[in-house]
């Protein structure tokens, strides 16, 4: 079990003694601490919640141990210790890296940020982390990055409770970084939904695809891994509007900036 409620830091008791020996305990007592024997705890029922607590007398022989034979302890002022038990628990949550990044030009993600390990066990009262799924990290922030960059990375444990305790108590955060160029590659235009009947020509007849694209994989795009298309099913001949060109299919590792033109005739 865990204690979730704030514990009083000091009791306030009336001793009996003689001058001397009361000026060296006011000293020497700064740092003297009383043990709580949780066997003297008590446990009442009170409208379905229950309240432990601990009464001061109990504390009596402790507390005359620490101040010695020649001080007689005469009143605890603070009758009652509360207790707010809850259960301890372990659980494994996933990491959430709280982060703010951004690239000089030219530069950008290489791939999905990285975490090692991904998920951690998370111990504490059970009221607290029984519904967490996840627990955020402390905040990173790095600007105008042009490498690759991995930092340790702890949790803000503050903002859940001191009783929770986490293993590892940091992850290994990556953030892979590549030098991108830009590039334009021109597609023929198709036409979907033309009825048998029909043929259609567009003009223009192709479209110019404007991408970024990391370095190290420049030379793996070629225009039969790019589709454009309009749609007859769009046409309306009373108007003779233009048509939308949509690119049905591109390489999931570049990032499309421009369509030249938008519309065709």
């Amino acid at each position: 079990k865990v204690v979730l409620n704030k514990l009083p830091q000091k009791l306030s008791i009336e001793v009996k003694s003689y001058g001397f020996n009361l000026l060296f305990q006011s000293v020497s007592s700064q740092s003297d601490s009383i043990e709580v024997n949780m066997s003297y705890v008590h446990q009442r029922n009170f409208g379905g919640q229950t309240l432990s607590f601990v009464t001061t007398n109990s504390l009596l022989e402790n507390i005359s141990l620490v101040l010695g034979d020649n001080v007689k302890v005469s009143r605890i002022l603070t009758d009652t210790i509360f207790f707010d038990f809850d259960k301890k628990i372990t659980k494994l949550v996933a990491v959430n890296v709280v982060l703010d990044y951004d690239f000089q030009k030219q530069f950008l993600l290489k791939g999905q940020i990285e975490v090692m390990p991904s998920t951690i066990r998370i111990t504490g009262p059970k009221s607290l982390i029984d519904t967490m799924r996840s627990i955020d990290s402390e905040h990173l922030e790095y600007h105008n990055l042009n490498a690759t960059v991995t930092d340790s990375v702890g949790f803000e444990i503050s903002k859940i409770n001191k009783n929770v305790k986490t293993e590892p108590n940091s992850v290994l955060v990556t953030i892979t970084v590549e030098k991108f160029t830009e590039s334009t590659i021109q597609i023929p235009i198709e036409v979907l939904n033309l009825p048998d009947s029909l043929t259609l020509k567009t003009f223009p007849s192709s479209v110019n695809i404007t991408y970024t694209i990391a370095f190290s994989k420049y030379y793996r795009v070629g225009s039969e891994l790019f589709r454009a298309s309009v749609d007859y099913a769009y046409i309306d001949e009373s108007s003779r509007s233009k048509l939308k060109v949509s690119v049905d299919k591109a390489p999931d590792y570049i990032h499309i900036t421009k369509i030249k033109p938008e519309k065709v005739e």
